[in-house]
């Protein structure tokens, strides 16, 4: 073999192995940066699924305790600042929805839906409201988790 040949055969070897190193290196980048991807993904699938059980449940105990609220006595009127408060702290809470509830004004809607039960005593009324915060909710967690 002639001297240019091998330095050709050397050369290729070289380009051979760096293309390697360099696939291997961008393989392991792109993997980390899927997997960062579907981890954020799953924190978010996670926190939704936390503040619409919360808000289900806290909501439940509004309803429960709402006629009892103005003239009950002051645990019945309690259990239901402790409902609300319970409501607002899963709401402020999260970390990667966040941005995605104040945009859409789900704090917002679930306040509102609280001072119209203490305003009008109407559990009807809260009702309609804490679904239309259900059903907000639901729409963004389904639109932001496909």
């Amino acid at each position: 073999m002639n001297c240019q040949g091998m330095n050709i055969a050397i050369v290729a070897g070289t380009l051979g192995i760096a293309g390697t190193a360099v696939g291997a290196i961008l393989n392991g980048y792109l993997s980390r940066k899927m997997q960062r991807a579907q981890w954020a993904a799953d924190c978010r699938k996670v926190e939704y699924q936390e503040l619409l059980t919360v808000l289900c449940k806290e909501a439940g105990l509004i309803m429960e305790n709402l006629t009892k609220a103005s003239g009950g006595s002051p645990d019945d009127k309690e259990a239901f600042l402790r409902a609300h408060y319970e409501g607002r702290r899963i709401l402020q809470d999260r970390l990667f929805i966040a941005e995605k509830l104040e945009k859409h004004h789900i704090p917002k809607l679930w306040l509102d839906a609280v001072r119209s039960c203490v305003d009008t005593h109407d559990p009807a009324k809260f009702q309609r409201l804490f679904e239309d915060v259900k059903a907000e909710l639901i729409a963004l967690a389904t639109k932001d988790l496909t």
